[in-house]
């Protein structure tokens, strides 16, 4: 067994060895037409992933698009891509290799952390660049000033609203029963998300009659939340097809990951009560049926909630 696993060493070694010496063989010849100094960083790429087919192919690939990347976008990808780990750099040209126009949007190459950033859960949607770019567009990231559009659904989905407005959204179910959200039965009585109908996808439904209550904070006089929390509740209105919640067990990022999977998949839909915007719902990657809706065909979404 011992010999037969040096064995194997060896093997594979003088594979790596034939497929690399195919890949310089590949960079130099006029497809490549690229300075020594790239071929090199992509030469020390190639190596630092075992020279796998993936890779020198995308590699191989990415060199010859010199009009799509000029040298200098194609340098902020390399170096974008030498700060990931070997395991995803070879996930990452399995997913694109394929498919070489995708290599151009990655001159935006924060679309390289968004496609790292994903979790198990969208494993197929992630190797779609228009996932890509919706995701981006629907992250919130507090140390990025702007934002407005995903400060806003954020807000929404979390039930966050402005002192003395309208409550609205709040379709986060891990926050049900803790001091954001309160729901009640007819009768008054608080109630835990855990209380409340759940689908085969773990959505929960508010039943007939039951009472949605969202926070408002008291704020200091230069805008920011007063702590300790002192919370006032409004009680939020409830359309005609109800309120849903999105799985307790699932957290915003894997919510907004289901909901960006959707949004590039949408088909019209009307449901009653909706005749203030245009509906839409699609299934998101784990099958949920997700809506949403928007002012206009082509505007942002102004909300986003599971069909239960």
């Amino acid at each position: 067994m011992l010999t037969s696993y040096f064995q194997s060493k060896v093997g594979l070694r003088q594979t790596t060895l034939v497929c690399l010496l195919l890949f310089f063989h590949a960079l130099s010849n006029a497809q490549c037409n690229r300075s020594n100094v790239i071929k090199n960083e992509i030469t020390v790429l190639s190596q630092k992933t075992g020279a796998t087919p993936n890779v020198l192919t995308g590699l191989n690939t990415m060199c010859g698009m010199t009009s799509e990347i000029p040298d200098p976008d194609f340098v902020t990808i390399i170096n974008k891509l030498k700060t990931l780990a070997v395991v995803e750099l070879n996930t990452f040209f399995a997913d694109f290799g394929g498919a070489p126009t995708s290599f151009v949007e990655f001159k935006d190459v924060s679309l390289i952390d968004i496609w790292k950033g994903c979790s198990n859960g969208v494993v197929i949607s992630k190797k779609n660049i228009a996932f890509l770019k919706t995701l981006k567009q629907f992250k919130l990231d507090l140390s990025v000033t702007g934002q407005t559009f995903a400060k806003k659904l954020y807000e929404h989905i979390q039930g966050i609203g402005k002192s003395g407005s309208k409550s609205k959204g709040a379709h986060l179910g891990s926050e049900v029963g803790g001091i954001h959200v309160r729901v009640k039965n007819a009768s008054g009585v608080l109630q835990n998300i855990t209380d409340l109908p759940k689908n085969s996808f773990g959505a929960r439904q508010l039943p007939t009659g039951f009472i949605l209550e969202v926070a408002q904070y008291t704020k200091n006089p230069n805008g920011t939340v007063k702590i300790p929390l002192t919370p006032t509740y409004q009680v939020k209105s409830i359309s005609p097809e109800g309120h849903s919640f999105f799985p307790e067990t699932m957290t915003y990022d894997q919510i907004i990951e289901q909901c960006a999977a959707a949004f590039i998949n949408p088909s019209p839909v009307n449901w009653y009560g909706n005749n203030f915007s245009d509906g839409w719902e699609a299934p998101s990657e784990n099958g949920m049926i997700i809506r949403w809706h928007t002012l206009t065909t082509t505007s942002d979404p102004s909300s986003f909630f599971p069909k239960f």
